[in-house]
C-alpha cells in the first residue's frame, strides 16, 4: 500500500472513531435526560430521597450542599447550585423556613416541582426556654429567615423564627417527612403518565417508589421502637423521683428528640461553626444544673466538643454528644445508624 493509501485509511478510520465517539455521548445525554432529576437541600433529605429511590436506574439524587455543611442555615447558593436546579424535575426540602437560601431565587424556577417534606407536620414552637448567644447576637429569626413554601403548619402561616424545624430526630415525625416525599414523587410521576405512551413504565416506577418508601419507613419504626423503651426508663425515673426530667439542648433537633422520649426541655440554645458558647451561656446552664433543673445536657457531635470542655471544667455537669444527622457520607443507611447510637448512648445516661 502506497504512502497516500495509509494516510487516506488513517483518516477513514479517525472519522468512524469520532462518530461512534459521538454516538456513544449522544446516547449518554439522552439517557440523563430520560431520568427523573432530584434535587436535595441538605443531608437528612438526601437520605431520605436516596432510600426512596433506592436501586431506581431512572432516577438520579444530587444533594445541593456538600454533605458537611450541616443544616445550612445561612448557605450562599454557588452558580454550579443555579446550574443544577436549572437541570432539576423536583427539589425536596425540609420545609419549616429552614432554608432560607432558597426563598429569594426558588420563583425563577418555575418548572421546579417543590415538594415540602414538613408538609402538616405540627412543629414546636420556639419558646421561653429558647436563649440567644450574648456575645454573638445569635438570633434564630433574622439567622434562618422564613421561607414562603412550605411552613410546616399552613393552618398558621408561621416564619421559621416561631416554629423549630429542626423535626427529623423523632422517628415519628421522619417517617412522616418519608409519607410527603413518597406521595410527592408518586403525584409527580403519575402526572407524567397524561399524552404519555410509556404508562407501563410509569407505573412501574411509581410502584417501586412506594415500595422503596414504605420499606425504609418499617426501618425507622424499628428505631422509634428502641425510643418508646427509653421513654418508659424515662417516665420510670420520673415517677421515683418525683421531678420531671429536665434537659439543656445545643442544638435545636434535640427539642424533638428530647420529646419524643419524654425529656423537658429547660435551656436551648444552637451551637453551630459560626457561633460560640458564651460566659453567660455557661453560667445559664450551671445554674439550672445546680438548681437540680438540668439532669442532662445534649449537644451535637460536630461541635460539642469545645461546649463539653467549657461547661466541664466548671461544673460536675457531663454533655453526652449526639448525632444530628445533619452530615455524614452518604450512606443511604445514615439516619438507621445514627439513630441507633444515639440510643445507646442515651441508655448509657441516664442508667
Amino acid at each position: 500500500m502506497t504512502l497516500l493509501g495509509i494516510m487516506a485509511t488513517i483518516i477513514v478510520i479517525s472519522v468512524l472513531i469520532i462518530k461512534l465517539i459521538g454516538s456513544e455521548n449522544n446516547r449518554t445525554i439522552k439517557e440523563e435526560e430520560d431520568k427523573l432529576q432530584i434535587v436535595t437541600t441538605f443531608y437528612p433529605m438526601y437520605i431520605i430521597a436516596t432510600n426512596v429511590a433506592n436501586q431506581l436506574e431512572n432516577v438520579e439524587v444530587t444533594n445541593l450542599t456538600d454533605f458537611n455543611i450541616g443544616c445550612a442555615h445561612n448557605y450562599q447558593l454557588t452558580p454550579n447550585n443555579m446550574k443544577l436546579l436549572s437541570t432539576a424535575d423536583i427539589i425536596i426540602i425540609n420545609g419549616g423556613g429552614l432554608e432560607g437560601f432558597l426563598e429569594d431565587i426558588i420563583n425563577d424556577y418555575p418548572d421546579l416541582t417543590v415538594i415540602d417534606s414538613s408538609k402538616d407536620i405540627q412543629m414546636l414552637k420556639y419558646g421561653n426556654h429558647d436563649h440567644n448567644n450574648d456575645e454573638d447576637d445569635h438570633d434564630h429569626e433574622d439567622d434562618h429567615g422564613g421561607l414562603d413554601i412550605g411552613s410546616g403548619n399552613p393552618e398558621d402561616n408561621h416564619s421559621h423564627g416561631d416554629y423549630n424545624p429542626h423535626i427529623w430526630l423523632d422517628p415519628q415525625i421522619y417517617i412522616k417527612q418519608i409519607e410527603n416525599v413518597k406521595g410527592g414523587l408518586v403525584h409527580y410521576i403519575e402526572g407524567l403518565s397524561s399524552g404519555s405512551e410509556s404508562n407501563t413504565s410509569i407505573l412501574e416506577l411509581s410502584t417501586a417508589i412506594e415500595h422503596n418508601a414504605d420499606s425504609y419507613i418499617k426501618e425507622v419504626g424499628k428505631i422509634d421502637f428502641m425510643l418508646s423503651d427509653l421513654k418508659e426508663e424515662i417516665s420510670a425515673i420520673t415517677l421515683a423521683s418525683g421531678q420531671h426530667q429536665g434537659v439543656a439542648i445545643f442544638h435545636d433537633s434535640f427539642a424533638y428528640l428530647a420529646n419524643r422520649i419524654g425529656l423537658e426541655v429547660e435551656y436551648s440554645i444552637e451551637i453551630d461553626a459560626e457561633t460560640a458558647l458564651s460566659s453567660s451561656n455557661i453560667r445559664d446552664v450551671i445554674e439550672l444544673v445546680k438548681d437540680g433543673k438540668v439532669k442532662y445536657l445534649l449537644a451535637d457531635i460536630q461541635y460539642g466538643d469545645t461546649i463539653a470542655d467549657r461547661i466541664q471544667s466548671e461544673s460536675d455537669s457531663k454533655v453526652t454528644l449526639l448525632d444530628t444527622i445533619v452530615t455524614g457520607d452518604g450512606d443511604r443507611s445514615s439516619y438507621i445508624k445514627g439513630m441507633e447510637e444515639n440510643i445507646k448512648l442515651l441508655h448509657a445516661l441516664i442508667d
